[in-house]
């Protein structure tokens, strides 16, 4: 009696490997993953700066694991735009193959825009690289490669985006002169300042 309990426990246990060796090799819908693209603000002046914000809406009862090997987003290098590091959100749940998120989860690139950058519109790619994993059965399917997109129009004037060359000996004017230059020519004509009044321009 007590053998035939053991063969059965380890023929349940053959079968639940195969399964879920069955159900990885078999992969995993990724297309039931939801995936938007949120540029915020949609229109950024040159020197400005935004965000783009990447969410996943995973199915239930399956997560998407955190895990270097299995999991990035890589903006695709777009002239005149800078993104700063990948924001994450916090893990709902960890266990030895790592981190995992379930239901919605959202993803966030900070970027600024090149004070010379070409006004227009840019589409702005992301490659992403997903596992998804069975939340019951701690099955975990293999990767799947894909890359999304966002618009983002750059406003701006043209000429600025084109460096002038200053004549030789002449030295560069700075954000510092300009907005000196700009009170002075606010002041009317009939006022001049006192001799001890003391302009002072804080530099941006």
């Amino acid at each position: 009696m007590g053998m035939d309990k053991l063969r059965i426990s380890f023929f349940s246990f053959l079968i639940a490997i195969l399964t879920a060796a069955t159900l990885a090799a078999q992969g995993f819908d990724y297309s039931s993953i939801g995936i938007d693209v949120l540029v915020d603000p949609a229109e950024v002046s040159q020197g400005g700066f935004g965000v783009v914000k990447i969410t996943y809406e995973i199915p239930f009862a399956f997560t998407v694991t955190d895990n270097p090997s299995v999991f990035s987003i890589e903006p695709v290098g777009i002239g005149g735009v800078s993104f700063g590091a990948l924001q994450k959100p916090q893990h709902d749940h960890e266990d030895d193959v790592g981190g995992h998120w379930g239901g919605l989860a959202a993803f966030k690139f900070f970027f600024t825009i090149a004070r010379d950058a070409q006004p227009g519109q840019r589409e702005l790619k992301f490659n992403l690289t997903i596992q998804a994993c069975d939340e019951e059965t701690g099955t975990c399917y293999r990767p799947f490669k894909t890359t999304v997109t966002g618009t983002l129009v750059v406003t701006g004037d043209a000429t600025a985006a084109v460096e002038e060359e200053l004549p030789e000996g002449q030295p560069e004017e700075t954000e510092t002169t300009q907005a000196a230059a700009e009170l002075e020519e606010s002041r009317p004509a009939d006022e001049s300042p006192d001799e001890e009044e003391v302009i002072t321009v804080e530099e941006q």
